[in-house]
């Protein structure tokens, strides 16, 4: 099978300083996903952003964003927060919900979550930096004795709702490759599902625990299956660094693998409305794997 052509686009930027610019190669996958391959994890949450806000910028007013959470979002929400200033976008027309969020049983929280919940890392990191008033978030709430009710809820509520953007992170930890807090073991086209983690998080979040000095999180969780991502008109997924390499490779290079959930976003109604973001280390397995020419990264 021919392979679709690599398209390479300089885009310059009209409201950053005098002469910025980035270099920008989109692959159109196969299987439909549209892999933007940029020099560096900078330029890659840049060109990520400016690919929203032209999504957002026609959009009505409370159409739905779905938020992403952890360390790849918490880099990226500054610089989308910044370029819709730069660009004129009013951010606060939107509702805003997310993808996942622990659960706390008030049992063992009774003083309430952690900083590990989801709802205040948003509230810290996005809602309250972007200006938007607490009437438009709609958070999972963590915190609740019935997350099974919390869960179905909230999925009623997005039934309802417009998605028009849905920021998806990064890919999760190997073997499952996480999508939001998915599993193998549960029904991936459910809506929203109370959860037990996956052993891959659960250990990764003792070690990252272990490492920073504070208690681990739960271990369980409220997650979005694939129905509403299914749903959405874009989703937007950012994955830059070493640690990604290989989550890329399996994610869009290996069989579709319903214990894989990344290789998913190449599925039927998924494909082609998903926007994957890659820095030259993540792209370079890509630019191998179809043959493609790598190109030098440029100043931007």
């Amino acid at each position: 099978m021919a392979l679709p052509e690599v398209l390479y686009t300089e885009t310059y930027l009209a409201f950053a300083p005098a002469g910025a610019s980035y270099q920008e190669r989109i692959f159109p996958h196969p299987d439909g996903p549209h892999i933007h391959m940029l020099q560096s994890p900078e330029a890659a949450r840049l060109a990520m952003a400016n690919d929203i806000l032209d999504v957002l910028a026609p959009a009505a007013d409370d159409d739905l964003v779905l938020l992403s959470t952890g360390n790849t979002s918490q880099a990226f929400y500054p610089v989308f927060i910044e370029r819709a200033q730069e660009r004129g976008i009013d951010l606060t027309r939107f509702r805003y919900g997310h993808i996942d969020n622990y659960i706390y049983d008030p049992a063992m929280y009774p003083d309430g979550s952690d900083d590990e919940d989801y709802k205040k890392f948003l509230m810290e990191h996005f809602i309250k930096p972007a200006g938007i008033s607490l009437e438009n978030f709609y958070p999972i709430q963590g915190l609740t004795a019935d997350p099974d009710k919390t869960a179905k809820e909230y999925d009623q509520w997005l039934d309802e709702q417009h998605i028009v953007v849905a920021i998806a992170g990064a890919l999760g930890p190997e073997p499952v490759i996480h999508i939001a807090f998915m599993k193998p073991d549960m029904d991936l086209e459910v809506g929203v599902a109370a959860i037990d983690l996956s052993d891959e998080v659960v250990a990764r979040n003792a070690a990252r625990a272990a490492q920073d000095g504070y208690p681990p999180p739960p271990i369980r969780a409220i997650t979005l299956g694939l129905k509403h991502f299914r749903h959405a008109d874009k989703i937007y997924n950012l994955n830059c660094g070493r640690e990604y390499v290989d989550r890329v490779r399996v994610a869009l290079t290996g069989p579709i693998d319903s214990n894989v959930i990344g290789t998913y976003l190449r599925t039927q109604d998924l494909g082609e409305k998903v926007h994957l973001y890659l820095d030259a280390l993540t792209a370079q397995p890509i630019i191998e794997y179809f043959g493609l020419s790598t190109f030098e990264p440029t100043a931007h």
